[in-house]
């Protein structure tokens, strides 16, 4: 079992202009049973809405996620 996330909890807030920013709030991790994982959360989104990507080293955590529009639907 590795200590490398395999996933990414994000959040979306509206900034300027309703841009759209991404804020990482948490990690997902594998278990020993691979039908389970772990999720680490450092911050709760306030609107209950979090979303799960795929965990890439690069990722500062600001990038939208693929197949997601960078502009906030406000």
């Amino acid at each position: 079992m590795s200590n490398q996330p395999i996933g990414l909890a994000k959040v979306m807030k509206k900034g300027k202009n309703d841009k759209a920013y991404w804020y990482k709030v948490g990690a997902l991790f594998p278990t020993k049973n691979a039908r389970v994982n772990k999720l680490k959360l450092d911050a709760l989104p306030v609107d209950g809405v979090l979303f799960l990507t795929e965990y890439d080293p690069k990722d500062e955590g600001q990038s939208a996620p693929e197949g997601i529009e960078s502009e906030a639907p406000f």
